[in-house]
């Protein structure tokens, strides 16, 4: 700007001093004031510029300021927003590892007793089965239990032995000085002095069984009941099958020792030893049943021979002669063995 003003005085003085015309420098002068009065526009428009330049930086600032601290904000907002709902999901994500381990305990408890109602269950039902078979065994002398190698069918198997075979080598030993009748008449009255000794021997343990189970303190009353009764019959009776096997060798020596047995048996007591030993046991176990079982020694001479029932012995017909081997029932009057 001093550039120029300084010009344009030095141009004045160029004019001055070749003395141009007066109208000249007027014209000269007027257009001088002129720039001079540019130079002072120009000059005051750049100094208001000046002036006005600061607030148009500061207004934008501010403006940016104020639009940076809304963002701010904003953010700041979000991330509280976030941060809370973070919280609210790990205050879920608790629960719900609480609410899994509450489960999962209330899984392990509901299988536990799952597994001992499962195990009671079985112990009822096979109580139950128990039970049932006892109480449809109970007097009913058609159903045994297979495992039983002294039921009835093993039985009836072993009396059918005595006479296959035992039966064969006493009549052998005794048919030497007796004719064959008196031989076999002799077996059949050992047999069925065997057999009754038995049942007598049997039904005297029973009821010494059911003395035995009686309270020393029990009056009469309670020795009245039905119930009681039963119980105390029942027992006796599973005790006595219980050790059937086991008194089998006492009754045997029993046998031998007694004098009435041993007095009218006594010539054949060495000779039929085996066949008089397997008859006794097997006549003992015949009597250790539910319902002990009976030989049929009945017959009359020329009743009709039923050959389901027995078995000729020389000659075949249609009538009986004599008896030589006694009929295995399942029961007093009860159906023969070869029946059931």
């Amino acid at each position: 700007m001093e550039v120029l003003v300084d010009s344009i005085q030095e141009c004045f003085r160029k004019v001055i001093g070749k003395q141009q015309s007066s109208k000249q420098v007027n014209n000269i002068h007027e257009k001088i004031k002129e720039a001079i009065l540019q130079i002072y526009q120009i000059t005051d428009s750049k100094g208001k510029a000046h002036e006005q330049q600061p607030e148009y930086k500061d207004s934008e600032i501010e403006k940016k300021f104020k639009n940076q601290k809304e963002e701010l904000t904003d953010i700041t907002n979000q991330n509280s927003a976030l941060m809370k709902t973070n919280q609210e999901l790990s205050k879920l994500r608790i629960e719900r590892e609480i609410n899994i381990k509450q489960l999962q305990d209330e899984k392990e408890s509901l299988l536990t007793q799952v597994a001992k109602l499962q195990d009671e269950k079985e112990s009822l039902i096979t109580r139950l089965s128990s039970i049932a078979g006892s109480r449809l065994k109970d007097g009913n002398p058609i159903i045994a239990d297979l495992s039983d190698d002294n039921r009835p069918l093993k039985i009836a198997e072993r009396f059918s032995e005595i006479y296959d075979n035992d039966w064969t080598d006493a009549f052998d030993n005794l048919i030497t000085d007796k004719s064959e009748i008196e031989s076999i008449h002799i077996l059949l009255d050992v047999l069925q002095s065997i057999s009754k000794s038995c049942q007598e021997l049997s039904k005297d343990q029973l009821q010494n069984l059911k003395h035995f189970g009686i309270p020393l303190d029990a009056d009469a009353e309670d020795l009245s009941r039905d119930q009681d009764t039963y119980d105390r019959e029942r027992k006796a009776k599973e005790m006595q099958m219980l050790c059937g096997p086991l008194s089998a060798e006492l009754v045997q020596m029993k046998f031998l020792r007694n004098p009435d047995f041993s007095t009218k048996f006594s010539d054949y007591i060495i000779t039929c030893e085996t066949f008089i030993t397997k008859c006794i046991k097997t006549c003992w176990m015949m009597n250790m049943q539910e319902v002990p079982m009976c030989l049929k020694f009945a017959y009359q001479p020329g009743d009709p021979f039923k050959r389901e029932l027995y078995k000729e012995y020389t000659k075949c017909g249609g009538q009986c002669g004599y008896l030589v081997w006694p009929l295995l029932l399942l029961h007093v009057d009860g159906p023969s063995k070869k029946e059931v």
